[in-house]
């Protein structure tokens, strides 16, 4: 098979894929168009725009998904130096994004969006309304034919481009060259120092973790998700003029959140072949302390550092930014004695394939789940019991007493009176009892989790021993 053959049936696959997912959407809009503008023309000009977006789309991410993989195999500098780019992409895809999404920065005139080629497909799909909703020809026009230059490049370069991908020898690194046993990896490995009254196995499992970690970035995309909600937060924070009283909140609870997701959500499975090897050669309670080492010897001052010097720009006082540092300081220490037990409960020793790779190992969604909600829940309990009892107080009232006899009350259900009443109750709550007593059980309750999960971890991991 040709290189042409296989890149434009790529192509053409998921561009039929594509349509599949938007068939229904684009009848619904086509006869919508029709009912309410009783114009043919719809018929004819919301497909025609359906397809360019479709194909356009496609097209253009699949030249530049098969041009980044060439850079990553093929160009020396891209692949010793991929997680620090990968980073910077990340960033600035965010940004783009954080921008897109949340609107623009006051002052800034809406009309010149219009003038993107991404937004002219829409003018051509109102060309079939009879004039009902204004649009430009000319920009319609610029649209279809942009979309057949993207179309007919996008297939060029893609052959051209797999082709070079598929066809050409891959470069190698030294620094790819990896040790296959524990016993083999050198302190030279880790990019960080570890402190000499760490034991050797533990500081030996602690610098293959962040190792792991560099050298595979793509095992780390589910950071995503809490890397697009904190930024998220704050963008929207300083659009609104906030930032000062948002981002330290946000930081104590967002930071224990991704910190502790990094190194050791799966660590069974990172292990592959290897898990045999390593849980002949590493005691139990010395492996779990190497998963646990570098959140807690990093991880730590990171946060509460971060935190503090948010709190500093912060209209709050100096005990409401020291309790923040405790909270960031305290999630951070659960959050990262759960996660390895939470990955050996949950393990996952089947690698997803992403392209043509085959050694993704990220780890399973329903921990991801889990380990979130045992982090942002807490810690957003805590923050507003710090910062705004009162509203905190009346959320709780509302959660557990009042939405459950709307629902209730939606369904002509019993019971009604009994959550009004509880939330009642809640309100009533004196705010010293609630902060102290709803507090100081979710410090007590943390702290005793993760000490079970600590000693399931080092549990399980003796089971594989004895195997």
């Amino acid at each position: 098979m040709s290189a042409r053959t296989a890149a434009m049936g790529h192509i053409i696959a998921e561009t039929l894929r594509g349509l599949a997912y938007f068939a229904a959407p684009i009848i619904v809009l086509t006869a919508a168009g029709f009912i309410i503008f009783g114009s043919p023309g719809v018929f004819l000009t919301i497909p025609i725009a359906a397809l360019m977006f479709v194909m356009t789309t496609i097209i253009t991410g699949t030249a530049v998904g098969y041009a980044i993989a060439w850079l990553l195999t093929h160009v020396k500098f891209v692949r010793r130096y991929k997680t620090i780019i990968g980073g910077v992409a990340v960033a600035i895809v965010m940004g783009g994004y954080l921008f897109a999404i949340l609107g623009p920065m006051e002052g800034m005139n809406l009309s010149v969006m219009g003038w993107f080629p991404t937004g002219w497909v829409l003018d051509v799909g109102v060309l079939g309304v009879g004039g009902a909703i204004e649009g430009s020809t000319v920009k319609a026009i610029g649209s279809m034919v942009t979309s057949a230059l993207i179309i007919i490049g996008g297939m060029f370069a893609t052959e051209r481009i797999t082709s070079g991908y598929w066809f050409s020898e891959p470069v190698s690194i030294d620094d790819d060259d990896e040790p296959t046993d524990h016993s083999e990896r050198s302190f030279r490995l880790g990019p960080l120092p570890f402190p000499e009254f760490i034991s050797q196995p533990t500081r030996r499992v602690s610098e293959w973790v962040i190792v792991r970690s560099i050298r595979d970035p793509s095992r780390l995309s589910y950071l995503m998700l809490p890397a697009v909600v904190v930024f998220d937060a704050v963008f929207i924070a300083y659009s609104d003029g906030v930032l000062d009283v948002t981002l330290a909140p946000v930081l104590a609870i967002g930071l224990p959140w991704i910190l502790s997701e990094i190194t050791a959500m799966n660590p069974l499975g990172d292990e592959g072949s290897m898990l045999p090897m390593t849980v002949a050669t590493i005691p139990a309670r010395q492996y779990v302390h190497g998963l646990l080492v570098p959140g807690l010897l990093y991880g730590l001052p990171i946060a509460g550092v971060l935190t503090a010097l948010a709190g500093m720009i912060s209209p709050y006082s100096s005990m409401e930014i020291a309790g923040l540092v405790g909270i960031t300081l305290y999630l951070t220490l659960v959050a990262v004695t759960i996660a390895p037990a939470l990955g050996m409960m949950m393990p996952r020793f089947d690698a997803i394939s992403i392209g043509r790779s085959d050694d993704v190992l990220p780890p399973r969604i329903s921990t991801i789940v889990i380990h979130s909600l045992s982090v942002v829940v807490p810690g957003a309990l805590l923050g507003g019991l710090l910062l705004g009892p009162e509203l905190t107080r009346t959320a709780l009232s509302f959660i557990f007493g009042g939405l459950p006899a709307f629902v209730l009350g939606l369904l002509d259900m019993g019971g009604v009176g009994w959550f009004e009443q509880l939330m009642t109750d809640i309100q009533a709550i004196d705010i010293a009892t609630l902060r102290y007593g709803l507090g100081g059980g979710l410090f007590a309750g943390g702290l005793l989790v993760a000490g079970i999960c600590y000693r399931n971890a080092i549990s399980r991991f003796e089971k594989y021993e004895q195997q």
